[in-house]
């Protein structure tokens, strides 16, 4: 460990005026050291921070690297959310992305797993489908290069199933994104959607 002992009204301009720096605790340093003195202590010999900041009303020097989102400030709780507003949306921006994932997940059939990650994957699907009478078959290359003889029909289940994907993870997006805006406890907010966190 390091310890750091800086003075408290740099600190509050703005600046790091480091007084002493040991490996070792110094007892009463605030005489030892002449007061308006603030120690800082670093875990695995590491130094102060170069994002730091101070709170002032607990005289605390603190990495604002550590902060968990961009909308969170050090507060005398620890860091806590101030933005809300910004941290709802955010937590909406990865329930789009989550539903868009999960959307464009291989789909498995037959014990292979069929791409549909794009619409051009779709499209292909689509097209080979249309091209195929009811009694034909033909050879689909799966996600993993494997090939699988599919029907008109077996193409068709897998547009459907891809379909209904859709619509159940849009529903659930739809459902979630309401609780989001709905629920003003950020707490329960956030260890609700701590999946995507």
């Amino acid at each position: 460990m390091k310890y750091y002992y800086l003075k408290k009204d740099k600190l509050i301009e703005g600046k790091v005026h480091i007084i002493k720096q040991t490996t070792e605790p110094i007892s009463n340093y605030k005489g030892a050291l002449g007061g308006n003195i603030i120690k800082y202590v670093t875990e695995d010999n590491l130094n102060i921070p170069n994002n730091w900041g101070y709170l002032k009303s607990t005289e605390k020097l603190y990495n604002k690297d550590d902060a968990p989102t961009s909308y969170h400030s050090y507060t005398e709780s620890g860091w806590e959310i101030v933005d809300t507003d910004g941290y709802k949306e955010h937590i909406e921006d990865l329930l789009k992305g989550d539903r868009d994932s999960n959307i464009s997940e291989d789909i498995f059939y037959n014990n292979k797993y069929i791409q549909v990650r794009n619409q051009e994957d779709l499209d292909n699907i689509e097209d080979i489908k249309d091209s195929l009478s009811d009694t034909e078959t033909t050879q689909w290359i799966t996600s993993d290069n494997s090939l699988l003889e599919v029907s008109k029909a077996d193409l068709e289940s897998i547009l459907n199933t891809y379909k209904t994907r859709k619509m159940d993870e849009f529903s659930s997006y739809a459902e979630k994104r309401v609780y989001l805006y709905k629920t003003e406890d950020i707490d329960e907010i956030t260890k609700y959607f701590s999946y995507l966190l």
